[in-house]
């Protein structure tokens, strides 16, 4: 059995291990220890990883009592040295410690049993057990977590053989075991058994920062971040903060209220656009009807996108009846009308002929749109339905 150094002291950074057992599965290399310091992965956590000799440790796992190190080469001695990916081991102490803090405020403030419980690469989630949970809510859990880090509570790891006797713990959930139970105590803050590394004191966990909720299968999703992760969300969201308001020449107080005014004149602005575009489209559909000959209308656009399009159609269908062609050479598409009840069919045409301009489109009798890879194929096609 690989003696697991990370339980005796889980501040241990290297050790001097032995090799006992080496394997392959699939060209994928395991390495078995006399002792570890990394963690396998199990109770919601990742693994360790690190190097062992000059093979980089890629992930720890268990099966049975035996610990499995996969590694990218076999190192050649067997006495060798292990060194651990001390960041990464950090962040996961620090994530873990602070989903017990979470889920214990949580418990203790609301009476919100946790659920469930993932560690991402990016965030936390912890699931617990109420469909609706308020802003207000949020805001204090929050709070509480983070009072309890800056009082700095000491997180002791006890190890019990029985159940009988993990009931004399206010554990808030049974674990299923029976033997060899490691039991989190955070003092005055959560009681749960886990498997998982964790700091000494709650200090070290250094922030947590509730991202959002969501609802979830009848509960509510909390998404988290603690410690370094948090910090460095802290550090991207006030470099954007400070981007803004040099942009908008304001400061915290007043970004919010610089933004709604600039949405604002923005939508004016769009709505200024779009009137000046029907102006636009009304001035261009009546100079396309008095260059028509008959009732066949026919116009390449290379400045116009096909929205830009559809105002002109809208416009000449409101004047009369009209087999209209327009094409946007900006995004290489085509709009094919027909009012006039002459019996040939938009969406038919298309289905028999745009293929062959290597096109894709359809549509209805009395519409149909296109679009094309190449402007020359949307010219073509263009100039094949002015001629039918």
């Amino acid at each position: 059995m690989t003696k697991r150094l990370f339980e005796e002291d889980v501040y241990l950074k290297e050790a001097y291990c032995k090799i006992i057992g080496k394997s392959e599965n699939e060209s994928r290399k395991f390495l078995e220890l006399d002792s570890t310091i990394f963690f396998p992965e199990g109770g919601g956590q990742p693994s360790d990883t690190g190097m062992i000799g000059d093979a980089m440790v890629l992930h720890v796992f268990e099966e049975g009592e035996k610990i499995y190190h996969e590694v990218d080469i076999f190192p050649l001695e067997e006495d060798v040295k292990c060194t651990l990916d001390w960041k990464k081991r950090l962040d996961h102490m620090q994530q873990h410690c602070g989903e017990h803090i979470l889920s214990g405020v949580a418990l203790k403030e609301y009476g919100y049993q946790n659920k469930g419980f993932h560690m991402g690469e990016d965030y936390i989630t912890v699931d617990i057990d109420t469909k609706s949970i308020t802003d207000e809510m949020v805001k204090n859990i929050e709070l509480k977590c983070n009072e309890a880090i800056y009082e700095n509570r000491d997180v002791q790891i006890i190890t019990v053989d029985s159940v009988e006797k993990a009931k004399e713990y206010p554990i808030r959930k049974m674990p299923d075991i029976n033997e060899d139970i490691k039991i989190v105590n955070i003092m005055d803050t959560d009681c749960v058994a886990c498997c998982g590394t964790h700091p000494d004191k709650t200090g070290e966990v250094g922030l947590v920062k509730i991202l959002r909720t969501q609802k979830y299968k009848g509960m509510t999703r909390i998404f988290f971040k603690c410690g370094m992760r948090a910090f460095e969300d802290f550090q991207k969201e006030h470099e954007i903060i400070t981007k803004l308001n040099r942009k908008y020449s304001s400061d915290l107080e007043t970004l919010i209220d610089r933004n709604e005014k600039e949405s604002f004149k923005l939508v004016e602005l769009k709505n200024d656009l779009k009137n000046l575009r029907k102006q636009l489209s009304i001035y261009d559909a009546k100079t396309l009807v008095k260059e028509s000959k008959g009732q066949k209308i026919s116009r390449i656009y290379q400045d116009k996108s096909v929205d830009e399009l559809e105002f002109i159609v809208s416009q000449l269908m409101d004047m009369g009846s009209y087999e209209i062609i327009l094409s946007s050479g900006k995004d290489k598409r085509i709009v094919y009308v027909n009012n006039t009840g002459n019996g040939k069919s938009c969406g038919k045409v298309f289905k028999e002929n745009i293929k062959n301009y290597n096109g894709r489109g359809g549509g209805k009798d009395t519409k149909a749109q296109g679009s094309f890879s190449e402007n020359d194929d949307l010219i073509k096609f263009h100039e094949f339905l002015s001629i039918i």
